[in-house]
């Protein structure tokens, strides 16, 4: 491959793995978080999806939508937004359709937990 070709493949691929992703990035919470979210939620922990900003990590998103088996009678549309406090996590907001701002969550973390709203 001629150097001039190199430079063509590479120079837009190296710059391109510059850029931000545009993507929430939530993670996976560890075991003593989701532990302590779903007692929160009063809600078994394998019967939610748990996720947990990385913008701050004081903030948890969860969803009803598991369907193992025993799960079914915590069904849920949309989510509900935790916040870790002193004395643990606590619940600040809940739905399927926010109003912007998303009550009680900064914009950064709702757009990293992937919470939608509407003006």
């Amino acid at each position: 491959m001629s150097r001039r070709l190199k430079s063509a493949v590479l120079v837009p691929l190296v710059a391109l793995a510059a850029v931000p992703a545009l993507a929430h990035a939530d993670r996976t919470p560890t075991g003593a978080e989701a532990k302590a979210i779903a007692t929160a939620a009063k809600v078994p922990a394998r019967c939610l999806k748990i996720r947990v900003s990385t913008v701050n990590e004081a903030y948890a998103g969860i969803w009803r939508r598991n369907l193992k088996k025993g799960c079914e009678k915590y069904q849920a549309d949309g989510i509900a937004v935790y916040k870790k406090g002193h004395h643990g996590w606590k619940f600040v907001t809940a739905g399927s359709s926010f109003d912007c701002p998303v009550p009680g969550t900064p914009k950064a973390v709702a757009k990293d937990l992937g919470v939608t709203c509407h003006n």
